[in-house]
């Protein structure tokens, strides 16, 4: 139980001196800016004690950087969510079979993706489908691929013949036949190439020879003369194009115009077969010829 206090003993009880009273005045009182300097204090030691934190911290950070490089790396080399599980293809052309060039990539499946070099996508999917023009492959972590394919554009119609003046559109039923840029054959359904495109047609004479889809049937050095034959036709001579037909075998071509048809070789240059034409219409003119001009003999030109 607290007792009540006391008064001082007199003897204990002196008087304070001035001198003493100001003395515990300086000393004993709390000064005005006492927060504001134990806050410089505070800051000041702790200033004092970053070198000392700075050598025990940036040995743990690195360990802990490490650590975390390694564990890292661990993953990416074996875990098994890195894995090829999914291939999506963006098609820019109805003509793109997306089941074809899943199973074309079907041994892609499982590889790890961190390792899969975009350039064997593209070589694998191009030994394949040779009338693909470009492919952007893009990885999306952590497991499918993303691409996107172009196709060469078509040029032309092809009607296959198995002898000149029997028609015919091709060895595969139900589907057309097209060449595209670089000659080959490709047969499409309706559906791939839509109902309103409307391309030149070229007839093939190739005595029964049927080609297989993706093979090359007009070389392109024949494809590239005949382009400058029908423009040179058109250009220098005013006749519009009706219709072309190309022999393989004898590497040969003839080129329906309004007035007749006109025959064209491999052998000699085109300006010499041209030259010889319009000196044909010079001698004789246009309308003389009613079926044919050939231009393929170098000394004179022979026509019906």
């Amino acid at each position: 139980m607290l007792q009540k206090p006391r008064r001082i003993p007199a003897r204990f009880n002196r008087r304070v001196s001035p001198d003493t009273r100001r003395f515990v005045r300086r000393y004993h009182s709390v000064p005005r800016n006492y927060i504001g300097e134990r806050v410089r204090r505070s800051f000041r030691r702790i200033l004092r004690s970053i070198p000392r934190l700075r050598k025990s911290i940036l040995p743990a950070a690195a360990i802990t950087a490490a650590s975390i490089l390694i564990v890292g790396t661990i993953v990416v080399l074996f875990t098994p969510l890195i894995r090829v599980r999914e291939i999506r293809v963006v098609r820019t052309d109805l003509r793109t079979d997306v089941e074809e060039v899943q199973r074309t990539l079907a041994p892609l499946f499982q590889r790890h993706l961190f390792f899969l070099p975009r350039r064997e996508v593209v070589n694998m999917l191009q030994s394949q489908m040779p009338e693909i023009a470009t492919v952007e492959v893009e990885k999306r972590y952590p497991s499918s691929l993303l691409m996107k394919l172009t196709l060469e554009p078509l040029i032309a119609e092809l009607r296959i013949q198995s002898s000149p003046g029997e028609t015919g559109s091709g060895a595969i039923s139900g589907k057309r036949s097209f060449l595209d840029a670089d000659g080959r054959y490709l047969p499409y359904d309706e559906a791939a190439i839509g109902t309103g495109t409307l391309l030149p047609a070229i007839d093939i004479v190739d005595w029964g020879v049927w080609p297989l889809p993706r093979a090359v049937v007009l070389p392109p050095e024949m494809l590239l003369r005949m382009r400058r034959a029908e423009q040179a036709i058109l250009d220098q001579f005013g006749q519009a194009i009706r219709g072309r037909i190309v022999f393989l075998r004898a590497r040969e071509f003839h080129i329906k115009t309004d007035a007749h048809s006109l025959w064209f070789d491999m052998e000699s240059p085109l300006e010499d077969q041209l030259e010889r034409y319009r000196l044909f219409l010079q001698a004789v003119g246009k309308d003389v010829a009613k079926e044919y001009v050939d231009l393929r003999l170098r000394e004179r030109v022979v026509y019906k």
